[in-house]
């Protein structure tokens, strides 16, 4: 009986707190972003005058930005967790129609530029972390303007998750090794909706119904029209365009790309000839640019979500390229004094680490190391190809075998730089007591893939500078741009020592001024044009990996035939 009392006064105290806590979360709403937005929209009021708020991703990162980067830290940490609420109502009025108030557009927005200046800050000042914590903030707020009727805000939502550029979002999370933090962007994305993540197409026919009911209701004034020619309408001239509208609503859920732009076309047409009315002609929104809008942000959404869960893959799953990139961080965290003191000693123990890693890496089968199809030089080259020499440098037959297999990696990459760091390591090695299955593995009908991997830089340059197939620059001057882009983007800066160590190899300048002035003035189409001093040399030293790796082969295939009476 004493157990039971005392099970029956437990029970009780269990049912009175969930009790207590459904009434709290019942009367408890979550908190309105919406208003959050307004508090801070009144808030940089008043900070207009005497703050100059960036706008968006700047040029080159000065002393300048940093020090503005450092002032709004507190502002665009407050932007960050506005963006972090999932409810945002924006409780507006649908009876005005067209004549309804949308300043949250503008705090937004200048949330958005804020939140890209800081993933730029972020990421110039190495904390790749908060710079995806950034991009994440970028999604989200594209998502408080999600939940609207209309059509510019579901324009805007589109808008504000494709501010940050396909490029800088690939090349972001290329550089996360935490799933975790991948896992909850992902689930972000996840939310939307895959075939209309921001509502376009049923914006179409939401606004559709809120014009119709604007014009139907007793408070709308036809002067609004002005002298557009429609100074009064019928309730004939009304269903006109309301099935002007159902048809474009229609037309909007067709999933098939061509089939809707037909299918707008003869309903531009009819629109154009007043077959749905003046009204119609008058009132009927753009169809094509928003059309295309759909289409472009379901495609881009859904190969963001799959750049995504491709990463968690890599992270999760043990690969060479979670092991490249691991040592390739350990490496560059070293200190390069610290270093070059150990080694002139012969004492490698500072590279245990990296190169205990690297080893893995090469032990494993070859993977794409990495996910982004942007055109610069990989932050990985320098660092790898450092490491590749000082297993060289070493001398053990095990780190002979070692940098045998990163040469098969890197001729296997898909990147120009990594082709020739692949063919300058094979000059160094002691082939003559290698085996003809030491080679077995290395691309040789193009040798180490230079060929395949310059046309590959050369796709990533024309995507990136929109230029058409006629556009052929030489493979010195792809090389020298590819490695300008990169200098300019920071990367040499990870690990100097080592970048330049890259540079002097390969024998094509990152500061050519004619290159440089290339990029910043925008002009690919002089690119062709050019040639650098360097390119006889260079040209020389590609003919001269392709002859030596086709003669050792050549060789080593001779030699190891049986030999017979």
């Amino acid at each position: 009986m004493l157990i039971g009392k005392h099970s029956a006064i437990m029970l009780h105290m269990v049912l009175a707190t969930i009790t207590q806590c459904a009434i709290l979360c019942s009367v408890t709403p979550s908190p309105n972003a919406a208003d959050a937005w307004r508090d801070f929209s009144k808030q940089i009021e008043g900070m207009e005058l005497g703050v100059n708020f960036p706008q968006g991703i700047q040029g080159p990162w000065t002393a300048a930005c940093q020090a503005q980067y450092e002032a709004l830290a507190p502002l665009i940490a407050q932007v960050r967790e506005i963006s972090a609420m999932q409810h945002c109502d924006w409780e507006l009025d649908y009876s005005e129609g067209p004549m309804m108030l949308m300043p949250q557009f503008q705090t937004t927005r200048t949330g958005m530029y804020l939140t890209l200046f800081s993933i730029q800050g972020d990421i110039e000042n190495g904390n790749v972390e908060s710079a995806m914590d950034g991009l994440h903030s970028i999604v989200e707020i594209s998502g408080h303007h999600n939940s609207g009727d209309t059509i510019i805000s579901s324009l805007v939502s589109a808008s504000i998750f494709a501010s940050a550029g396909d490029e800088l979002a690939v090349d972001l999370v290329d550089q996360v090794q935490d799933p975790a933090q991948l896992d909850e962007l992902l689930q972000t994305v996840t939310s939307l909706s895959v075939n209309d993540p921001f509502g376009i197409r049923k914006s179409v026919g939401a606004e559709g119904d809120m014009m119709f009911e604007w014009l139907d209701s007793p408070s709308f004034d036809e002067a609004i029209f002005g002298d557009s020619g429609v100074s009064e309408f019928s309730q004939s001239d009304l269903d006109s365009y309301g099935e002007a509208m159902v048809s474009m609503a229609k037309i909007f859920q067709i999933e098939n790309r061509e089939e809707a732009l037909v299918a707008l076309d003869a309903w531009d047409l009819k629109i154009d000839r007043g077959e749905f009315g003046m009204l119609a002609k008058l009132l009927a929104p753009a169809g094509l640019p928003m059309l295309e809008t759909a289409f472009t942000s379901e495609e881009r959404v859904a190969a963001f979500k799959q750049l995504l869960q491709d990463k968690i893959e890599m992270v999760r799953s043990p690969n060479a390229a979670m092991y490249f990139l691991k040592a390739v961080d350990s490496y560059n965290a070293i200190d390069v004094e610290e270093r070059e003191k150990m080694f002139a000693v012969g004492d490698f123990s500072v590279l245990e680490e990296p190169l205990s890693l690297f080893a893995k890496a090469c032990s494993m089968p070859v993977t794409q190391i990495t996910l982004s199809n942007l055109p610069a030089t990989p932050r990985w080259v320098a660092p790898l190809y450092s490491l590749a020499l000082n297993c060289l440098e070493k001398g053990s037959p095990e780190d002979t075998n070692t940098v045998i297999a990163f040469i098969r990696h890197m001729s296997m990459q898909k990147r120009f730089a990594a082709s020739i760091v692949a063919g300058k390591l094979f000059e160094m090695l002691p082939w003559q007591s290698m085996g003809y299955q030491d080679f077995a593995y290395i691309p040789s009908a193009d040798a180490f893939s230079l060929h395949s991997s310059f046309q590959s830089d050369k796709e990533r340059l024309k995507e990136t500078f929109e230029v058409d197939n006629t556009w052929d620059p030489s493979k010195a001057n792809v090389l020298a741009m590819t490695c300008t882009i990169a200098k300019e983007g920071g990367i040499a800066d990870e690990n100097l020592d080592a970048w330049r160590t890259l540079i002097d190899a390969i024998g094509i300048p990152d500061d050519d001024a004619v290159i440089v002035a290339i990029l910043e003035e925008w002009m690919p189409e002089s690119l062709p044009l050019i040639a650098l001093d360097q390119e006889p040399t260079f040209n020389a030293m590609l003919k001269v990996m392709q002859t030596r790796l086709a003669t050792h082969l050549k060789s080593k295939r001779v030699n190891s035939r049986p030999t017979g009476r």
